[in-house]
C-alpha cells in the first residue's frame, strides 16, 4: 500500500478519520453519562449542520464536514467536580487506545486493508489529546484535565 495514494488519503478522510472521531467523542459521553449528566449533545464536523438527532438526554448533530472533528457538550444543574472534568476529558483517549489496541489485535485474524491506518491514527488521536494545549477557544482534553488537576489542587 502506498501510504499517500489517493485511495488512502480518501479511506482517512471518508471512513477511518469521521470513525475514530466518532468513537473518541463515544468516550466523553459515557464518562458523561457516568457522572449523571443531565444533557449530553455530541456534534460532529464543522460548517452547515445537516442533521440533528435527540433522544432523552442525548443530542447528536452533523455537519457538512463531518470528518473535521468533534465535540461533547453536557450539563446537569450541579457543577461537576474537579474528578469529573478529569474523569470525562480521560475517557475520549481511552476510547481512541481501546480502539486501537482492538485494530492490533485484530490483525492476528483478519487482513482488513487500512488497518494499520485505523491504528495509527487511533493511536496519534489518543496521544495528541492527552498533551495540554489550548489554541483560541479550543482545549485538548490533556489541558481541561491539567486545568482541572490544578483547579481541585488549588481548592484544597
Amino acid at each position: 500500500m502506498t501510504f499517500f495514494s489517493v485511495s488512502t488519503v480518501l479511506v482517512l478522510l471518508l471512513i477511518i478519520a469521521p470513525m475514530s472521531n466518532f468513537a473518541h467523542e463515544i468516550g466523553h459521553s459515557v464518562g458523561a453519562a457516568l457522572i449523571q449528566s443531565d444533557r449530553i449533545c455530541i456534534t460532529l464536523g464543522r460548517g452547515s449542520q445537516f442533521s440533528k438527532w435527540t433522544r432523552g438526554r442525548y443530542t447528536l448533530i452533523f455537519y457538512s464536514t463531518f470528518f473535521l472533528g468533534g465535540s461533547v457538550s453536557n450539563s446537569r444543574e450541579r457543577s461537576f467536580t474537579s474528578g469529573e472534568k478529569i474523569l470525562v476529558s480521560f475517557c475520549g483517549p481511552l476510547m481512541n487506545a481501546l480502539f486501537a489496541t482492538i485494530g492490533i489485535m485484530s490483525l492476528q485474524w483478519v487482513a482488513i486493508p487500512f488497518i494499520e491506518l485505523f491504528i495509527w491514527y487511533n493511536m496519534w488521536l489518543a496521544a495528541i489529546n492527552v498533551i495540554p494545549f489550548k489554541i483560541k477557544n479550543n482545549q485538548s482534553d490533556g489541558y481541561v484535565m491539567l486545568s482541572s488537576f490544578l483547579e481541585y489542587k488549588n481548592n484544597r
